[in-house]
């Protein structure tokens, strides 16, 4: 999980949105394959990350869907909120 991100965040500086929106993509699905547990063995909620690459990729009604799934599991968050 943690080399996705790491390589989601490389792709987006490169300016490689449509890998960064895979690599994101990739570590949702990872992390929702995780059982709860505490301390959570994710730091944050990857979808923002996925929100946010897909609107710098100029694909807001995704970025929508993508933030209200987010809200759904985490309410109130507030970088989805303001996605």
């Amino acid at each position: 999980m943690a080399a996705h991100v790491v390589d989601g965040r490389i792709a987006a500086a490169k300016g490689q949105k449509h890998a960064a929106i895979e690599h994101w993509a990739q570590t949702v699905a990872i992390q929702d394959t995780l059982n709860y547990d505490e301390p959570a063995d994710c730091y944050y909620p990857v979808r923002e990350s996925l929100g946010t690459a897909l609107l710098a990729a100029g694909n807001a009604p995704e970025a929508e869907r993508v933030f209200r799934v987010d809200l759904q599991q985490n309410p109130r968050n507030p970088r989805s909120l303001y996605g």
